[in-house]
Protein backbone atom coordinates (compact mmCIF):
# COMPACT_ATOMS: atom_id res chain seq x y z
CA UNK A 1 0.00 0.00 0.00
CA UNK A 2 2.83 2.31 0.94
CA UNK A 3 4.34 2.17 -2.44
CA UNK A 4 1.10 3.50 -4.31
CA UNK A 5 1.01 6.75 -1.70
CA UNK A 6 3.09 9.11 -3.94
CA UNK A 7 4.15 12.68 -1.81
CA UNK A 8 4.89 15.70 -4.21
CA UNK A 9 7.07 18.46 -3.18
CA UNK A 10 8.20 21.57 -4.79
CA UNK A 11 11.22 23.04 -4.56
CA UNK A 12 11.61 26.96 -2.78
CA UNK A 13 13.65 28.15 -5.46
CA UNK A 14 13.43 26.71 -9.15
CA UNK A 15 9.93 25.97 -8.50
CA UNK A 16 10.83 21.95 -9.92
CA UNK A 17 8.20 19.79 -8.72
CA UNK A 18 9.37 16.22 -7.11
CA UNK A 19 7.44 12.99 -6.50
CA UNK A 20 8.55 10.17 -4.35
CA UNK A 21 6.26 7.34 -2.77
CA UNK A 22 5.89 7.25 1.28
CA UNK A 23 7.57 3.47 0.98
CA UNK A 24 10.85 4.72 -0.06
CA UNK A 25 10.77 7.95 2.09
CA UNK A 26 10.11 5.83 4.78
CA UNK A 27 13.01 3.86 4.22
CA UNK A 28 15.16 6.85 3.37
CA UNK A 29 16.06 5.58 -0.10
CA UNK A 30 14.94 8.00 -2.60
CA UNK A 31 14.73 11.42 -0.37
CA UNK A 32 14.16 13.49 -2.59
CA UNK A 33 16.52 16.37 -4.07
CA UNK A 34 16.31 19.54 -6.54
CA UNK A 35 19.17 19.92 -9.01
CA UNK A 36 19.04 23.69 -7.60
CA UNK A 37 19.88 22.83 -4.02
CA UNK A 38 21.33 20.09 -2.08
CA UNK A 39 19.19 20.59 1.50
CA UNK A 40 15.92 18.57 2.24
CA UNK A 41 14.70 21.70 3.99
CA UNK A 42 14.57 23.76 0.77
CA UNK A 43 11.76 21.38 -0.32
CA UNK A 44 8.25 22.04 0.88
CA UNK A 45 5.41 19.38 0.59
CA UNK A 46 2.37 19.91 -1.46
CA UNK A 47 0.26 17.22 -1.58
CA UNK A 48 -0.23 13.57 -1.26
CA UNK A 49 -1.88 11.59 -3.56
CA UNK A 50 -2.80 7.74 -4.69
CA UNK A 51 -0.55 6.36 -7.68
CA UNK A 52 -3.03 6.53 -10.89
CA UNK A 53 -5.69 8.88 -9.64
CA UNK A 54 -6.46 11.52 -11.46
CA UNK A 55 -5.91 14.51 -9.62
CA UNK A 56 -9.02 16.60 -9.80
CA UNK A 57 -8.78 19.80 -7.98
CA UNK A 58 -11.40 21.10 -5.26
CA UNK A 59 -12.16 24.45 -4.06
CA UNK A 60 -13.11 24.68 -0.62
CA UNK A 61 -15.00 27.75 0.25
CA UNK A 62 -14.53 28.55 4.31
CA UNK A 63 -15.84 31.41 6.23
CA UNK A 64 -13.69 32.91 9.61
CA UNK A 65 -14.42 34.82 12.47
CA UNK A 66 -11.85 37.16 13.59
CA UNK A 67 -12.14 37.21 16.99
CA UNK A 68 -12.65 33.41 18.45
CA UNK A 69 -10.31 30.15 18.35
CA UNK A 70 -11.04 27.75 15.84
CA UNK A 71 -14.12 29.52 14.59
CA UNK A 72 -13.68 28.53 10.60
CA UNK A 73 -16.83 26.79 8.77
CA UNK A 74 -16.43 25.27 5.69
CA UNK A 75 -19.03 25.94 3.58
CA UNK A 76 -18.94 24.24 0.42
CA UNK A 77 -16.31 23.23 -2.43
CA UNK A 78 -16.62 24.07 -6.35
CA UNK A 79 -14.57 22.31 -8.73
CA UNK A 80 -13.88 25.79 -10.64
CA UNK A 81 -12.15 28.34 -9.00
CA UNK A 82 -14.35 31.00 -10.65
CA UNK A 83 -17.62 29.18 -9.34
CA UNK A 84 -15.97 29.16 -5.79
CA UNK A 85 -15.64 32.97 -6.38
CA UNK A 86 -18.89 33.91 -7.80
CA UNK A 87 -20.24 32.21 -4.36
CA UNK A 88 -18.14 34.12 -2.47
CA UNK A 89 -18.54 37.34 -3.85
CA UNK A 90 -22.19 37.37 -4.53
CA UNK A 91 -22.45 36.03 -0.45
CA UNK A 92 -24.59 33.46 -1.85
CA UNK A 93 -26.96 31.99 0.63
CA UNK A 94 -25.29 35.08 3.27
CA UNK A 95 -22.20 33.16 3.85
CA UNK A 96 -21.31 36.19 5.43
CA UNK A 97 -24.73 35.46 8.02
CA UNK A 98 -24.98 39.00 8.87
CA UNK A 99 -21.66 39.67 9.86
CA UNK A 100 -20.37 36.84 11.47
CA UNK A 101 -17.77 36.12 8.92
CA UNK A 102 -15.71 38.67 8.23
CA UNK A 103 -12.89 36.22 6.41
CA UNK A 104 -13.22 34.24 3.67
CA UNK A 105 -11.19 31.87 1.96
CA UNK A 106 -11.11 29.52 -0.92
CA UNK A 107 -8.61 26.54 -1.04
CA UNK A 108 -7.23 24.83 -3.85
CA UNK A 109 -6.86 21.05 -2.82
CA UNK A 110 -5.75 17.93 -4.70
CA UNK A 111 -7.33 14.15 -3.75
CA UNK A 112 -5.25 12.95 -0.81
CA UNK A 113 -4.24 13.06 2.44
CA UNK A 114 -2.38 15.46 4.98
CA UNK A 115 -3.24 18.02 2.45
CA UNK A 116 -1.13 20.99 1.62
CA UNK A 117 -3.34 23.85 -0.43
CA UNK A 118 -1.84 24.82 -3.85
CA UNK A 119 -3.39 28.12 -3.48
CA UNK A 120 -5.02 30.04 -1.46
CA UNK A 121 -7.41 33.07 -2.62
CA UNK A 122 -8.13 35.56 0.61
CA UNK A 123 -11.51 37.69 0.86
CA UNK A 124 -12.70 40.45 3.81
CA UNK A 125 -15.94 41.58 4.14
CA UNK A 126 -16.18 45.33 2.96
CA UNK A 127 -18.72 47.40 4.65
CA UNK A 128 -18.49 50.27 1.85
CA UNK A 129 -19.42 47.74 -0.88
CA UNK A 130 -21.54 45.38 1.64
CA UNK A 131 -19.81 42.41 -0.10
CA UNK A 132 -16.51 39.86 -0.07
CA UNK A 133 -13.51 41.81 -1.49
CA UNK A 134 -10.50 40.02 -2.65
CA UNK A 135 -7.36 41.10 -0.07
CA UNK A 136 -3.84 40.69 -1.34
CA UNK A 137 -2.44 39.30 1.81
CA UNK A 138 -3.53 36.29 4.25
CA UNK A 139 -4.55 38.20 7.71
CA UNK A 140 -1.47 37.55 9.93
CA UNK A 141 -3.90 35.98 12.37
CA UNK A 142 -4.13 32.91 10.29
CA UNK A 143 -0.73 32.41 8.65
CA UNK A 144 0.15 29.68 11.04
CA UNK A 145 -3.03 27.63 10.25
CA UNK A 146 -3.52 25.84 6.64
CA UNK A 147 -6.46 23.68 5.15
CA UNK A 148 -9.13 25.30 7.22
CA UNK A 149 -11.98 23.64 4.35
CA UNK A 150 -10.77 20.37 5.19
CA UNK A 151 -8.47 20.31 7.97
Amino acid sequence: MLKDVIVKFKCKYCKKELEITIHNLMKAEGNPYCDCTENDDDLDVIGTYLKGSKEQSIFTITTLRDNERNAARCVGFCFKVEDAEEIVVNNVNDIFEEGYYPYCVIEELKQGIYFFPRQEIWFEWSLRSNRYEEINEKPKRFNQIACFGIG
